[in-house]
């Protein structure tokens, strides 16, 4: 006899049991869960094609969203300071840049992925967007 698997639903999440009888994985405990979800995410794509950050054309060819959400033209910012080059420590460490979206953030925080206090942390974000399905872009800085 097999055990049956136990995860959360990827909306609400509540803990429930997989089904059994195969198809794609299971990610909501309800459908009323998942039309809500599917909801959300068409309401917060329109609203992003509407305001410029994400284009048709991305989606239609399935463009990433970490690099389709990003403005032309749009400046980085610098990375922050890490301290003193005197630093003994400094020369060991490697500094990566991540990089979501602010709307992205935003809609966390509207549809309560985040609470609004965790606008700016990173493990709360990474949580947020493995629940999703998705990675941010992360690149490596000298």
């Amino acid at each position: 006899m097999s055990e049956e698997a136990s995860t959360s639903c990827m909306w609400c999440e509540r803990p429930f049991r997989e089904r059994l009888t195969g198809g794609r994985a299971q990610r909501f405990c309800q459908s009323s869960c998942r039309r809500t979800f599917h909801a959300a995410v068409r309401s917060w794509a329109l609203d992003a094609v509407a305001n410029g950050t994400l284009a048709v054309v991305d989606i239609r060819n399935g463009t990433r969203a970490t690099r389709a959400l990003r403005s032309w033209g749009e400046q980085l910012p610098s990375p922050p300071d890490t301290g003193s080059q005197d630093d003994a420590l400094l020369d060991l460490m490697t500094r990566f840049l991540v990089e979501v979206p602010r709307h992205t953030i935003e809609a966390f925080v509207k549809f309560r992925f985040v609470e609004p206090h965790q606008q700016d942390d990173l493990t709360a974000i990474m949580a947020a967007l493995k629940r999703i399905g998705r990675t941010p872009s992360i690149s490596r800085i000298a």
